[in-house]
């Protein structure tokens, strides 16, 4: 008797993936993300009264440590080091208009504007919640990677809060 693949994987296996691709991806990445971070809190703005009224309203406990750097283009992390990774979760970090680390946030220069930089926030203070990096890098990678980039927890979050919907 003959047997064929199964079109989806066992349950067992969904959820393994995810867990296995966030944790190779995630100690690179919190690497990329602490230099990243100390560049941007080095060369970076600091958040506009209305900007750090808005971190405050959300709990980041800090919000005047936070900083703003506008680039042409977000840099790619690890010179492509996690490309396979961010193919699969869909969303490729030099391609967004805002990219959050720790209490850095990169914009790009085109699509800098309040509501960015709310969501960015939202995502300064869910690192705060994490108290590390990695941990919360991890998390990241494995939502989007079992739910997507638009249906993760954090993300959705992140979209609510910075459209005042939660």
């Amino acid at each position: 008797m003959k047997t064929t693949a199964s079109p989806n994987p066992p349950k067992t296996a969904r959820r393994c993936l995810p867990w296995c691709l966030a944790t190779l991806g995630a100690l690179p990445a919190s690497l990329w993300i602490l230099k990243h971070e100390r560049v941007i809190r080095r060369n970076g703005r600091p958040l506009h009264p209305r900007e750090l009224a808005f971190g405050r309203g959300i709990g980041i406990e800090t919000p005047e440590s936070v900083r703003i750097l506008a680039v042409p283009r977000i840099p790619s992390p690890l010179g492509g080091l996690l490309a396979p990774l961010e193919d699969r979760i869909g969303f490729s970090i030099s391609q967004a208009a805002g990219v959050t680390l720790g209490h850095g946030i990169y914009l790009t220069e085109s699509c800098e504007s309040f509501e960015l930089v709310t969501h960015e926030l939202v995502h300064v203070r869910q690192y705060q919640d994490f108290r590390s990096p990695l941990f919360f890098i991890w998390h990241y990678f494995y939502e989007c990677l079992a739910f997507g980039y638009h249906d993760a927890p954090l993300e959705r979050e992140a979209v609510a809060l910075s459209a005042g919907r939660a």
